[in-house]
């Protein structure tokens, strides 16, 4: 998808401070701050907290309800972050992730992105490519703890380390996993020409009710 000229300018992150350089094309640097939506801001600040030696450049669109582009980087790592208004912050795991490309993960607060960022950035070296969310992280990202967890599905604490370290499970315990911390599974099916929802847990489940 080929797009218009937009405007771009560098925010690095340094010891928790926001650090605007000089734009990347004809732009006034205040201007281009000014600009910048305040979750972008925020975002920006936390991941300086947490992660110092990361670098964040901000692609901005000239439709303020467009999409911005935060490339985030430190050493090794590299990925593209989207947001957008009403949407959120948009977090690509897999290799697609050009302009008019749903995000894989999609966070509306700026912590929570920033969170999940910080995740990805932990697992250098062991890893240089992006992967999905372990299930682990995504309990961390929620904030609960595996004695909650456990307690909330009436198993032990070692019932549900188990469980996160699986390789294979069946779609009704991770439904279960789910649903225990107040989301809700989504499956979807891809193929080269379509994809859909689908929903085996509500068959499944359905059947095991009737049995």
């Amino acid at each position: 998808m080929t797009l218009g000229r937009r405007d771009r300018f560098a925010v690095e992150t340094a010891n928790g401070d926001v650090v605007l350089s000089k734009p990347r094309c004809d732009g006034n640097e205040g201007t281009a701050a000014m600009n910048t939506p305040t979750p972008i801001l925020k975002f920006i600040e936390l991941l300086g907290r947490e992660c110092e030696e990361a670098t964040v450049s901000v692609d901005s669109p000239k439709d303020p309800n467009g999409e911005y582009r935060l490339d985030v980087a430190q050493q090794k790592f590299r990925t593209s972050v989207s947001w957008r208004s009403k949407v959120g912050f948009g977090i690509f795991t897999s290799a697609d992730e050009g302009y008019g490309v749903r995000p894989d993960e999609i966070y509306s607060h700026a912590e929570d992105a920033c969170a999940r960022i910080c995740q990805m950035i932990a697992r250098l070296p062991d890893i240089h490519s992006k992967v999905p969310m372990q299930l682990k992280e995504l309990r961390h990202i929620v904030g609960r703890s595996q004695v909650a967890l456990a307690a909330q599905l009436d198993i032990n604490q070692a019932a549900v380390s188990r469980m996160e370290n699986r390789e294979d499970m069946h779609i009704s315990s991770l439904n279960e996993y789910i649903t225990a911390m107040g989301g809700e599974l989504e499956l979807r099916a891809k193929f080269n020409h379509f994809e859909a929802r689908i929903e085996p847990v509500v068959c499944a489940l359905k059947r095991k009710t009737r049995s």
